[in-house]
């Protein structure tokens, strides 16, 4: 019977790669992104503005109504998906908008408590406006 391993031990065997080949992949010019190291980088709200009149983006929103302190997988669920469907060819990207994580005091923090707002937002708001515009 295989041994199921460790999150640390994943996490050591994967392979990143640099952003640069995703940034390429998407087609983003120097001036819509910013490094951030080898595998980060910043990207401007301006790629939301070019490429409004898409009309082969799709956005899937992955969400809860019952959180629990141990989670439901959401999180699982979207990296997953993710990858499924890039394995498929399809072009998908996922991006993790609240990202939790705990204080020493074992409470938790999220992005929210740091006053961020970036292109999750801007997007969430779209299919916000969308789904209110769908139900008049």
């Amino acid at each position: 019977m295989n041994e199921v391993k460790s999150d640390i031990e994943i996490a050591q065997e994967a392979s990143m790669f640099p952003i640069s080949q995703l940034v390429e992949k998407l087609q983003l010019s120097n001036e819509e992104w910013e490094p951030y190291g080898k595998y980060k980088a910043k990207i401007s709200l301006d790629v939301l503005k070019r490429l409004d009149k898409k009309k082969d983006g799709k956005i899937i929103l992955v969400t809860s109504i019952n959180p629990t302190k141990a989670g439901e997988g959401k999180s699982t669920v979207t990296v997953g998906l993710g990858q499924a469907l890039n394995k498929i060819g399809e072009n998908a990207i996922i991006a993790l908008r609240e990202p939790s994580f705990y204080s020493t005091e074992d409470e938790p923090i999220t992005v929210r408590d740091l006053n961020a707002e970036g292109v999750l937002t801007l997007l969430l708001k779209q299919v916000l406006q969308l789904m209110h515009y769908a139900q008049l």
